[in-house]
Formats: structure tokens, C-alpha cells, sequence
């Protein structure tokens, strides 16, 4: 009996070495992967202290884009394209991200996103050099 508790004992420790081990090696999130969430499901990895920039974009050729954004941290907006400052969300400074309110995303639209045909929404390279090259094409339908 007292073999048979070792080995439970033995099995318990090792098992939380590793399972203490793989808490501490979680992968850094890369920006572009906040493409297909939405502004709250990206808020939860996105630095509070860090500054945003939002594309608003129009989704169809002659559309306006639509731009009544009042909370960064919203559900009813869905990134389309990300940048930033660093490749990991956890180390940015800024970032800039371009959105689409979720009413307008239909099922072709969302795969165009996750396969990353708006990710020319984004380019981040004007927003260093000081804006002054303004916003870059976007791809409309």
C-alpha cells in the first residue's frame, strides 16, 4: 500500500512541476492576431497605457465608412487589420487597428478577414512618420 500512495504522490508532483512549468512559458500574443476579435475581446491583451488609432473602414466600393466609435473596449466593433509599435501586444506602445461595426460582416466578409485580405488596412509606417502621409489604401469590395 505504501508503494502504490508513493507513486500517486510521485505522479502528483510531477504533474504540477509541469503543469507550473507551462504557466510560465505562455506565448507572447502577436498583434496580428487581434484580427477577428472584436474591441472588447482585444481590450483583455492590449495595454491600458497604450495610445490607438482607429481606421474606420468601408467595406464595399463607394460605401462611407461609418465612424460613432464611443468606447474602445466595445463589442460591436470587430478589428479587420492590426499593427503596432512592437510585434507582441503585451510590449506595445501604440497600435493602430482598423474596424468595421459587426452589423456589416457577413460570413464571406469574416473568412476575407481571418485569411487577411484587409490587412493592407493598416501599415503603421505613417503613424511613424508623424502622420503627415496619412492613411494608407484600404481594399474595397
Amino acid at each position: 500500500m505504501a508503494k502504490g500512495l508513493h507513486a500517486i504522490g510521485l505522479s502528483l508532483g510531477l504533474s504540477a512541476v509541469l503543469l507550473s512549468g507551462c504557466a510560465e512559458t505562455n506565448p507572447k500574443v502577436r498583434d496580428h492576431y487581434l484580427t477577428g476579435m472584436t474591441l472588447r475581446e482585444a481590450a483583455a491583451a492590449i495595454p491600458n497605457d497604450a495610445s490607438r488609432v482607429y481606421q474606420f473602414v468601408p467595406l464595399t466600393e463607394g460605401a462611407e465608412a461609418e465612424s460613432d466609435l464611443s468606447d474602445d473596449a466595445s463589442p460591436d466593433w470587430t478589428i479587420i487589420a492590426a499593427c503596432s509599435s512592437d510585434a507582441y501586444v503585451e510590449d506595445i506602445d501604440w497600435l493602430e487597428l482598423a474596424v468595421v461595426p459587426n452589423r456589416l460582416l457577413d460570413e464571406q466578409t469574416r473568412r476575407d478577414v481571418l485569411n487577411g485580405y484587409y490587412r493592407n488596412a493598416v501599415s503603421c509606417g505613417w503613424i511613424r512618420e508623424g502622420m503627415e502621409a496619412g492613411p494608407p489604401d484600404i481594399p474595397k469590395r
